[in-house]
């Protein structure tokens, strides 16, 4: 069976507490936390057609496109703007430079490359020759650099080589944001048309919506919203316990989710919701030469601990609204998931809503997000 490479950069560095990796600031305890009972109570506090006040400015109209048919047996990965499907023995280096294709050419075994670093930076630098092309490989890059001062996971550089080196007659597809996609080899092309708009994406365009009888409601740092009743609460400050060591202290507890750069709900956890962040730093080796792109459902909230000027990264914001005496911004920094941060008065509360394989669960939660 032919495959497919996706090569895609992943730090393990410990990020700010904008990031989905362990933060630098330790959150403020939950308000509370309920559940919601069967009935009108259940409804969003002053809800329209597109949720509440905090999620209305940020849900577009235009309906959401037909899903691609998944083939059995495939995998389903998120990556930048684009959602697209692989068989299940596929797998994603971090970078072209940490490509391994299988020793036999017909090994079922599949890849998917796509430029993560600026400029054709790769992780496995201590390859000194290029690795052969896959037999079959879907690549995903750009083909022109974005505007200076743009920091992407997808961003092009225009000093970067081929992640191919030869392709011909491969057929090719161009996608939003100025990226280029290459198919090569037959599953590659059944590959290549799946691709469509990202779980996020998805999440944020007019939709179906769950019935929210029987979930629970979550008020904690200042906002509020639903979650499936099946969904365990995680708290995170009062998980950590601290102990004395020779030279130092010892913390244990919850981690952070997405520590270490990887999603912030993988779909290989079960949905759950976290509350507030580990105020330590995390320790993350020398991390994986593979991405894991399969998104799963999720909510993540916590506050950052001291007051801010501003956005934690406001290149990245891509809309914000005033409601009440909140601002809202609506954050896109190339997850798969989406990121909404609250200031009032300085004090800004981080809300992270995973998108796992259906978009409804996520845009139902959005959709109920307001201010306590």
């Amino acid at each position: 069976m032919a495959g497919v490479v996706l090569v895609a950069a992943a730090s393990c560095a410990a990020d700010s507490p904008g990031s989905d990796s362990r933060g630098s600031a330790a959150s403020a305890t939950p308000d509370a936390t309920t559940r919601g009972a069967p009935g009108a109570d259940n409804a969003p506090p002053t809800s329209t057609h597109f949720g509440t006040p905090v999620a209305a400015p940020f849900l577009r109209a235009e309906p959401e496109p037909p899903v691609s048919t998944v083939p059995d047996g495939w995998q389903v990965l998120d990556w930048a703007d684009f959602r697209f499907a692989v068989p299940a023995g596929w797998v994603m280096p971090v970078s072209r430079s940490c490509l391994r294709p299988p020793p036999a050419p017909d090994a079922d075994i599949g890849f998917v490359l796509v430029r993560e670093h600026p400029n054709g930076q790769e992780d496995c630098t201590r390859r000194s020759e290029r690795s052969p092309d896959p037999i079959a490989a879907l690549v995903i890059e750009g083909s022109t650099p974005l505007p200076a001062g743009r920091r992407s996971i997808a961003e092009p550089g225009s000093s970067a080589p081929p992640l191919l080196d030869r392709c011909n007659g491969c057929p090719t597809r161009l996608l939003d944001g100025g990226f280029v996609t290459t198919a090569r080899g037959n599953d590659a092309v059944r590959a290549l048309a799946t691709i469509g708009p990202s779980g996020r994406s998805r999440a944020l365009l007019d939709g179906p919506v769950l019935d929210v009888t029987g979930w629970q409601t979550i008020r904690a740092d200042g906002v509020t919203l639903r979650a499936p009743e099946t969904w365990p609460i995680v708290d995170i400050p009062r998980s950590v316990t601290t102990n004395v060591i020779p030279g130092g202290f010892q913390s244990s507890g919850v981690s952070n989710p997405g520590r270490c750069g990887g999603l912030t709900f993988p779909a290989e956890h079960n949905p759950e919701v976290v509350l507030g962040i580990r105020a330590d730093v995390a320790t993350c080796g020398g991390g994986s030469v593979r991405v894991d792109r399969r998104s799963g459902d999720g909510v993540w909230v916590y506050v950052r601990g001291a007051p801010a000027a501003g956005p934690t990264f406001p290149e990245d914001v891509k809309a914000s609204a005033r409601v009440g005496d909140a601002e809202v911004f609506l954050v896109d920094r190339g997850e798969a998931a989406i990121r909404i941060e609250v200031n009032r008065n300085g004090r800004y509360t981080y809300v992270t809503i995973g998108v796992g394989p259906d978009p409804a669960v996520a845009r139902t939660v959005l959709r109920s997000l307001a201010l306590d």
